[in-house]
């Protein structure tokens, strides 16, 4: 799903929901040796995809500085994080201790085609005590999807880790000091909300922070 980006005459909200991965030009880090020759290239031959990543990165700063609500999802965390000075791993799965987070596939490699298998939760996330998800979602655990190859190595300077999972993953964040809703998760949250509690919860809050911006913005 691409991002989408509501504008008026100026932006009113910004919803990053991303496939793929950032370019490794902007990790600010070198895991273990060089990134691979291969990640760049095939980077490298989607067509606009430097210049929409470089877009995303100043509407996420923009939207920041002027209170407008952003919500990140997937490679939107992670945009999110890069924005403000962070740092990406490209293959976390790669890390010792750490699972493997992408999607589900079939022996053969391919993708698996029943999505409620694709978007079936598949680990905790442990939110910060009295933070904004916990408080938002009235819990401190919660059990979601992982599609994901790419994941946070270090937290941007207004990156506040939310919450982690069971593996040490960072998998949700807020922007410190944000005027209006800053927040990013590492699952898939657009899947199913209508029936998905945390997930519905999630929107239901990034929508009621835009009719308070669009009243008082």
């Amino acid at each position: 799903m691409p991002a989408f980006v509501a504008v008026t005459a100026n932006i009113v909200s910004e919803l990053f929901v991303s496939p793929g991965m950032a370019s490794p030009s902007f990790f600010q880090t070198n895991v273990n040796g060089p990134v691979p020759e291969t990640m760049v290239l095939k980077l490298a031959v989607v067509p606009g995809q430097l210049v929409k990543l470089i877009n995303a990165l100043a509407l996420t700063e923009a939207c920041v500085a002027r209170g407008v609500p952003i919500f990140g999802i997937c490679r939107g965390l992670q945009e999110m994080n890069v924005a403000f000075g962070g740092s990406l791993h490209p293959e976390i799965r790669e890390i010792p201790g750490r699972m493997n987070h992408r999607m589900p596939r079939l022996e053969n490699g391919e993708i698996h085609p029943d999505p409620t298998v694709v978007f079936a939760d598949r680990h905790d996330v442990h939110l910060t005590p009295g933070g904004a998800f916990a408080s938002l979602l009235g819990c401190e655990t919660i059990r979601v999807n992982s599609l994901h190859g790419q994941g946070i190595l270090e937290p941007g300077a207004r990156v506040v880790i939310e919450g982690i999972a069971e593996d040490g993953t960072i998998e949700a964040i807020r922007i410190a000091d944000a005027a209006s809703f800053a927040l990013g998760v590492q699952w898939h949250a657009e899947y199913d909300p209508q029936r998905n509690p945390i997930n519905r919860k999630l929107f239901e809050a990034f929508g009621e922070a835009l009719k308070t911006h669009q009243r008082t913005g």
